[in-house]
């Protein structure tokens, strides 16, 4: 979906919520998928397209990956 509609927020926000979720339990690809979560965000970010509950997102995403 998200190669359908690169532009859907929505949809950009829940990839990044499943691959930061699927990174937490794959220790062996944890920071290749923290890494493609965190830069989704940061996008979203840079565009303003998050909303205010997942403003601080990239933050936890990017201490998680500095962790691993």
């Amino acid at each position: 979906l998200t190669r359908r509609d690169p532009d859907d927020a929505d949809w950009q926000v829940d990839l990044a919520l499943c691959l930061f979720r699927v990174g937490a339990v794959d220790p062996a690809r944890k920071r290749e998928l923290l890494g493609e979560s965190l830069a989704i965000l940061r996008r979203l970010e840079r565009s303003g397209r998050l909303s205010a509950d997942q403003k601080g997102w990239p933050d936890i995403v990017q201490r998680e990956l500095e962790k691993s």
